[in-house]
């Protein structure tokens, strides 16, 4: 795993939102202030003008005057109490708007004066460009474990890492554990796996799968290798596979690796069956005496010689080699096709079982190969015919190739060691991207180390955010009431004197003119 320069992080703290609060409900307040100055001049302005046309009805000739004076008070009023009044309102409301904008920047500034994170490289603050709204507090907390504005490749996937590493701990040591994170990051590094996070899921349902813990990594190692060859083959039967056949064969799982990508190489995976046949059938081949690589050739041989897939040779070898040569009343009629009487044929077939089932390598083979060189000796419509009794139908499945390669199993293989790496190796060098895919690998293991060493040294100032936003919550509700009544207040306001406010404005203009 990537190692990352051990980082020193300081939290400061100063609770700035309780001031700025405050500041914003004073302006505010303010505002509120000069409306209700505004509604009561303009209550006096209309009972100024109610009292003096009654007084304009009590005298005709005085009714000039009175008109003259209206009119000079309407006129002063427009130059004194409502221009004043309007202009200390967009005053108020531009102060507002200032203290809003003050809130906003230090909202922003909370990155640098709040929290800040500072290390022997200056790492940038883990909070940038946060927006001002009141409202977006509540992502301030989220943007921390997101890594705020810091770019991706510090925490990207970095959570997802850590829990699918967490999940094989159940069925591995930390010993064990760490080893096989290790070379999930070298595999990430080579451009073998495409995340981190992918390779530490597959170590997890590999982990209580492999009974020898011993070769987890060999697992880990082959399985990502097989998907790197095979993406269109899921993780699940490749790991299957994988696991069954070592269990069975006692072989690694590299070895076990390099057979199934032998058969894949040279007759491809015309049925996608491949895997599924190695889980399926590995137990048989195993207590017949052979190995992987002796099944594998099998299946690559009858596949070349006209079987259209991996399982009906699969199949074949079961019922022929793996369950009724392991039966004695089969074999009974085995050798009684073969021209035996009928108690020659049960004291052969009880000392062809026996053999079989003993336990010991070499009097398996050996009956296995005295069967084997019984049917080399027949014709072709015999053999045929023996296959069936010996196969039931999975000879005829299997076409003509049966007849060429019924015996392939328990001849030497090829050496097939290494074949999986080549694939990788001969892949990788015609991709002209590789390098760069390793670079870029090796690169964002760095900075995800970086990223996961901030992000739980980021836990402290999590939890002082956390705290401010339960000590502010009253505060931030009230004040966004506090908004939305102010302008129903003002709206309301407006509608309940239209009237009057715009006979005052019409007056205000006419003198203005």
């Amino acid at each position: 795993m990537a190692t990352a320069k051990r980082i020193t992080v300081p939290i400061e703290a100063q609770d700035l939102v309780s001031g700025t609060l405050r500041r914003m409900q004073r302006g505010f307040q303010s505002t509120q202030d000069d409306v209700s100055r505004l509604r009561r001049s303009a209550g006096d302005m209309g009972q100024d003008f109610v009292n003096s046309a009654r007084r304009a009805s009590e005298s005709a000739r005085d009714l000039g005057a009175q008109i003259g004076r209206a009119t000079n008070e309407a006129r002063q009023m427009g130059r004194t109490a409502i221009g004043d009044l309007f202009s200390r309102a967009r005053t108020s409301a531009e102060n507002f708007r200032r203290s809003v904008s003050r809130a906003d920047s230090e909202v922003r500034s909370m990155s640098d004066a709040h929290i800040r994170l500072q290390a022997d490289d200056q790492i940038s603050p883990l909070i940038d460009n946060i927006s001002g709204k009141i409202s977006a507090l509540a992502a301030i907390g989220g943007g921390m474990v997101l890594g705020g504005g810091v770019s991706d490749s510090l925490f990207g996937s970095v959570g997802d890492f850590y829990t699918e590493a967490a999940r094989a701990a159940p069925y591995l040591s930390t010993q064990e554990r760490d080893q096989a994170l290790v070379v999930n990051d070298e595999l990430y590094a080579q451009a073998i796996i495409p995340d981190r996070a992918v390779g530490a899921r597959n170590l997890a349902d590999l982990a209580p799968m492999v009974s020898d813990k011993s070769q987890i990594n060999d697992a880990l190692s082959s399985s990502a290798k097989i998907q790197y060859i095979r993406p269109d083959s899921g993780s699940e039967e490749i790991n299957r596979a994988l696991v069954q056949a070592s269990n069975a064969f006692k072989e690694a799982p590299a070895q076990i690796a390099d057979s199934m990508m032998y058969a894949y190489q040279n007759v491809g995976d015309r049925q996608q069956d491949l895997f599924d046949t190695f889980w399926e059938y590995s137990p048989y081949f195993a207590s017949a005496n052979t190995d992987s690589a002796q099944m594998a050739n099998f299946l690559t041989k009858t596949v070349q010689e006209g079987a259209f897939n991996f399982d009906k040779p699969g199949d074949f070898f079961k019922e022929t080699f793996g369950v009724k040569a392991l039966n004695r009343d089969d074999m009974v009629n085995y050798f009684i096709s073969r021209g035996s009487g009928k108690n020659d044929a049960q004291r052969q077939a009880e000392a062809f079982t026996a053999d079989i089932n003993s336990g010991n390598s070499q009097q398996a083979q050996g009956a296995i190969a005295a069967l084997l060189g019984d049917l080399a000796s027949q014709t072709r419509n015999d053999l045929k015919q023996s296959l069936v009794l010996l196969g039931s139908a999975t000879a005829e499945d299997n076409s003509d190739a049966i007849l060429k390669t019924y015996g392939v199993a328990f001849e030497k293989a090829p050496d097939m060691t290494g074949t999986t790496d080549r694939l990788v190796s001969a892949q990788q060098k015609a991709d002209p991207l590789t390098e760069f895919k390793q670079t870029q690998a090796e690169m964002k293991l760095q900075f995800q180390d970086i990223g996961g060493t901030i992000m739980q040294a980021s836990i402290p100032a999590m939890q002082e955010f956390n705290s401010l936003l339960v000590e502010n919550k009253g505060s931030i509700e009230a004040f966004g009431s506090g908004i939305a009544t102010g302008i129903e207040n003002v709206v309301g306001f407006y509608k309940e004197h239209t009237e009057m406010i715009n006979t005052a404005l019409m007056g205000w203009r006419v003198y203005l003119l």
